[in-house]
């Protein structure tokens, strides 16, 4: 199950829950911050900065009822930061993120967008 709440609900289409989500959904993928850099002699240097929470990029690709997408749409459009909490029994992943949606798509009810993570706040 995912939630997509408004950080600071008003009373007026403040969540979101979507229970069918593909196998396609990305939850539980992460990345570390690793540079590669050619040097003159024909090598490489790579540089591993490491790996922190906020490097995570949530994918998920969902069928949604008519009303929940303009549910969807509306937080989207009117809000720069929202909650996003998932708890995947069949990965073995939970938590509840800080995100920007960056991206939104809607194809006849099949949706699909990318949250990035601003911060875990706790899972």
């Amino acid at each position: 199950m995912i939630s997509i709440s408004k950080a600071v609900p008003d009373g007026s289409n403040d969540s979101v829950i979507i229970t069918d989500y593909k196998t396609g959904s990305k939850l539980s993928d992460a990345e570390s911050r690793v540079t590669k850099t050619k040097t003159l002699d024909g090598g490489v240097v790579l540089v591993h900065g490491g790996f922190v929470e906020e490097d995570r990029k949530f994918q998920v690709d969902a069928r949604m009822a008519v009303a929940d997408i303009a549910i969807l749409w509306a937080i989207y459009t009117s809000e720069t930061y929202v909650v996003f909490s998932f708890d995947d029994q069949v990965a073995g992943v939970a938590g509840v993120y800080d995100v920007a949606i960056s991206k939104l798509t809607n194809r006849a009810g099949r949706i699909k967008f990318t949250a990035l993570v601003r911060e875990k706040l706790s899972g």
